[in-house]
């Protein structure tokens, strides 16, 4: 081996396997070189994943998803107060989330949007521990013209993080714009994402697009995906396929009380789980209709069972 292989091989030791997906040219839309063409198999073999990511390359496309699509993610503000040890917090929440249907039902992280139920639902198992008290007030979902809607929160799933919200208002309101679930197919391991999100108020919450890549899948029922790249996606953004089909939302999916909240990037909950959410929420809302009930209380997820440190649907 001589000394020029000697120094790659350190090269790729010390960049380690995010630089090296850069190198290859699978990020979602890494432009193509002579090197990435020299290190990529050839047609025959080339994988559906890989297929996607020379797919993504054609920024038209991207850039078509981005504008069809971008309106459905909002902004989801809240006034949240909570008692621990005996002292009141207040602050004011501020999250994105996706608009999946027209009446305007939205997915939004569990812990963003509720992180008294969230932190209550972690500690019941902890010995000793006390619950937290506390209440979330003022919910809105802004749209991207500015309107805010008062919203009230549906259906909460601590374990997977993911709640939905619905405008608590009964002026009539226009039809959503919204993403399409569809039926969530399968993802490829490195298959690349489109990510869409909004940015600070500072600059305006403007809709920015962001990229990322399939790294892993969890075992179990639930079928997330733990993800990597630069696309700075958030909890409650959605992700697209290469075809612009949605494949999930990214939201926390936190077990456990070890993991931290503010360093956990999060997983991409594909579309069966949220569907499945929809489904009880809609499911409710007939049986209260039938006994002619004003609205929907809350929903809690059925119980989930850790397996192995990851979460696993209960049957």
């Amino acid at each position: 081996m001589n000394a020029i292989e000697m120094t790659k091989i350190r090269m790729l030791g010390t960049l380690g396997i995010g630089a090296l997906l850069c190198v290859v040219g699978l990020s979602v839309m890494g432009a193509e070189s002579t090197t990435a063409s020299a290190i990529l198999p050839s047609a025959a073999a080339v994988s559906p994943a890989m297929a996607s990511a020379r797919a993504l390359s054609d920024l038209t496309k991207a850039r078509s998803i981005f504008k069809e699509q971008q309106d459905a993610v909002v902004v989801v503000t809240s006034a949240i107060s909570m008692e621990v040890d005996g002292t009141r917090q207040e602050d004011n929440g501020e999250t994105v989330g996706t608009v999946i249907n027209s009446r305007g039902l939205t997915v939004v992280s569990c812990m963003k949007v509720d992180p008294i139920f969230t932190l209550n639902d972690l500690l019941k198992n902890e010995p000793g521990s006390a619950s937290i008290q506390g209440s979330v007030s003022k919910l809105r979902i802004q749209l991207a013209n500015g309107t805010e809607i008062p919203a009230k929160i549906v259906y909460h799933d601590a374990e997977l993080d993911l709640a939905l919200i619905a405008p608590d208002t009964e002026k009539p309101v226009a039809p959503f714009v919204h993403v399409t679930l569809g039926d969530g197919a399968e993802l490829d391991v490195l298959e690349p994402l489109l990510s869409i999100v909004r940015l600070s108020p500072v600059y305006n919450r403007r809709a920015a697009l962001g990229r990322c890549t399939v790294a892993a899948k969890l075992e179990g029922k639930q079928g997330c995906y733990i993800l990597t790249g630069d696309g700075g996606a958030q909890h409650g953004a959605p992700l697209f396929k290469a075809d612009g089909t949605i494949a999930g939302i990214l939201l926390m999916h936190r077990p456990s009380l070890e993991l931290d909240v503010e360093s956990d990037n999060g997983v991409l909950v594909p579309v069966k789980q949220i569907r499945k959410a929809v489904a009880i929420v809609e499911g409710a809302a007939e049986a209260e209709t039938v006994n002619k009930s004003k609205g929907i209380s809350v929903v809690t997820a059925p119980a989930h069972e850790p397996v192995d440190g990851v979460v696993k649907a209960a049957p």
